[in-house]
């Protein structure tokens, strides 16, 4: 008995809703008078089978080269003068034919063609296989959570400045890790289901959202995909991102166990790009079995000590600015690399990373050494919040702090502890040894094969007897430092070298060929006699340093800025990588404090300490 297939019964109205923003750009619009009643059988086009093979059927339009001919068929939506569609399944099934005018689609009514036998053959490549379980059976496909050894998550991304993704052109610019983009857990309980059991037949769930059936199409000459009725699963919140979620997708990737889809994303505030949406078929996700080596971080050295020190016990470490946060792979090899781009504001060489340094600058972790495994920490995270406790160290660098903490939040990148641990997972050293960059983190949320982490440097000292700065000491010869109102602003400025001019521009404090470091500069000075007019006032103290060029400098506005109250002791530091000599200016700049000092000439400064590292 054959079989009816009405699948392409939908209203006109609903149809060209669906499919107009498919429409080219440019085309010959042709004349406004074509009316529905225009568009017959025969007359208009013709739909024909093949006279050798019948399940071969040939679309042609009638209408000549002005009009843009637009078909409604079984194995989806073309713009084309001929079609031929390749039908494997007997049944009767519709065919809607239109043109495009300068008002709008023009459609005419639907019309029929029977396919009589089973034609196997258009089903036989191993590609039908792949998506369906073969003729008789059916395959269902989930999202890819990066646990598979397949994808990194269920979403990569190409860039169109590299073509169209498909089987032989696929390079994606970034595959984030799982469940990091899309933002909507549902995915998790979503699938579709292919089928070849009496005909081409999809079942879409979308978990939360919709259900749809259809049909499908699978063009193995061109690898593309198409859907009747239905689109492939995607989140609900990304819908309205992409025009086309079910004609002529290209498939970039069918095998056994995985299949990977390319989205175009034409309809966002964010621009063009390409997604490219992965999934693992469900019976293959449901018995994998992970069957190689565990694989470690690389690390290797004494974790307390590089965390505290073994000289002071007591390291602060805050975040890199230049480099705030990462991905790894299991080895600890991080995967993006940060560069300052043109705004001069960090970011990785090939795309934009969310970016904030109010948040970045927030974050410190102090850590006090008690054992060989063990200590105490304080924590202040990126919204300001306090936490305080006691850590250990197991034998795989895991590091317990017995809470979970939300350490770092910038737009949607979160690092936070995994059930109250962070590993370290890589470290950056200087010539000497010393660690000059640590990368803490955790299991990426969704993607067990990669890490997130977080950059830290070493940041404030106090409490610590060295200043929290392993590195070289330089000497300073307090009786050449310039320092008060030097620059005749209203500032204080502590002077060890200025080559602009003064009395350190000839004699300097310091020995300039020694201010050389891989990564921070770090000055502790005393200041005595002071009276302030105003006592409720305080004033923020910072390094002021350059190379003679410029190409290298800091003047304030980080982490290593300190408040000035009146006599005490202070550090200040500040980080810029790779300072290697040519100074120009080093100071200590203290904005509009001398103007609320009573007695300028009576006050004291000196400097106790420079450590560079």
């Amino acid at each position: 008995m054959k079989k009816i297939y009405t699948i392409l019964s939908l209203m006109i109205v609903a149809v060209t809703i669906s499919f107009s923003s498919c429409t080219p750009d440019s085309y010959d619009l042709g004349a406004e008078g074509v009316s529905p009643g225009d568009l017959v059988e025969g007359i208009a086009f013709t739909v024909t089978h093949d006279t050798e093979n019948p399940n071969i059927i040939y679309l042609k339009s009638l209408m000549g080269s002005q009009y843009t001919p637009v078909w409604i068929h079984p194995q989806g939506y073309s713009e084309a003068e001929e079609v031929t569609l390749k039908m494997p399944f007997e049944g009767t099934y519709d065919v809607v034919f239109g043109v495009q005018t300068r008002g709008e689609i023009v459609y005419g009514d639907t019309v029929q063609f029977t396919i009589s036998e089973f034609y196997p053959d258009f089903v036989s490549d191993d590609l039908w296989t792949y998506l369906t379980g073969g003729v008789g059976h059916s395959k269902t496909w989930i999202f890819d959570n990066g646990k598979y050894g397949l994808a990194s998550g269920e979403l990569s991304f190409q860039d169109p400045a590299d073509g169209t993704p498909t089987m032989s052109n696929f390079s994606p610019n970034w595959e984030p890790g799982a469940g990091t983009q899309t933002g909507d857990d549902n995915i998790w309980d979503s699938y579709m289901t292919f089928t070849l059991d009496g005909g081409a037949f999809v079942e879409v769930h979308n978990a939360g959202w919709k259900d749809e059936s259809g049909t499908f199409m699978l063009n193995t000459d061109n690898n593309t995909l198409s859907l009747v009725n239905a689109s492939i699963i995607h989140p609900e919140s990304w819908d309205g991102n992409s025009s086309n979620w079910r004609n002529n997708l290209n498939v970039v990737a069918l095998t056994e166990n995985q299949l990977r889809i390319a989205v175009f994303r034409d309809t966002s505030s964010e621009g063009e790009w390409w997604y490219i949406w992965n999934f693992v078929s469900k019976e293959y996700a449901d018995n994998y079995e992970y069957e190689g080596d565990e694989v470690e971080p690389s690390y290797d050295g004494d974790a307390n000590d590089d965390l505290t020190t073994s000289v002071s016990t007591t390291k602060t470490w805050i975040v890199n600015l230049e480099a705030p946060y990462n991905w790894a792979d299991l080895t600890g090899s991080l995967l993006n690399e940060w560069i300052i781009g043109e705004n001069g504001i960090p970011t990785y060489t090939d795309w934009d990373p969310p970016y904030e340094e109010e948040p970045l600058s927030n974050v410190s972790i102090k850590l006090s050494k008690t054992g060989d495994n063990t200590g105490t920490y304080e924590i202040v995270n990126y919204a300001g919040e306090e936490f305080s406790g006691s850590y250990s160290i197991d034998e795989k660098n895991w590091i317990d702090f017995g809470q979970d903490i939300d350490i770092l939040v910038v737009d949607w990148v979160s690092v936070s502890t995994l059930d109250g641990k962070l590993r370290i997972v890589n470290v950056e050293r200087t010539i000497s040894g010393n660690v000059s960059i640590l990368h803490l983190g955790r299991y990426n949320p969704g993607n067990e094969n990669e890490y997130i982490t977080i950059g830290l440097v070493q940041g404030d000292g106090s409490g610590s007897d060295d200043g929290g700065i392993v590195g070289t000491e330089v000497g300073v010869d307090n009786d050449k430092l310039d320092y008060g109102n030097t620059e005749g602003d209203g500032g204080f400025r502590i002077v060890l070298y200025n080559s602009y001019g003064g009395p350190t521009q000839e004699d300097p404090a310091v020995n300039i060929k020694n201010i050389v470091f891989d990564n921070v500069i770090q000055i502790t000075f005393t200041l005595s006699g002071i009276t302030f007019k105003d006592e409720t006032k305080t004033y923020t103290a910072a390094i002021g340093i350059a190379n003679s060029d410029w190409s290298k400098f800091y003047w304030g506005g980080g982490s290593g800025d300190t408040k000035i109250n009146g006599d005490g002791t202070y550090t200040v530091w500040c980080q810029v990588k790779d300072f290697d000599g040519g100074l120009a200016v080093l100071v200590v700049d203290i904005p509009d404090m001398s103007d609320n000092i009573v007695d300028l000439d009576g006050v004291t400064a000196i400097v106790d300490k420079i450590i560079v590292d």
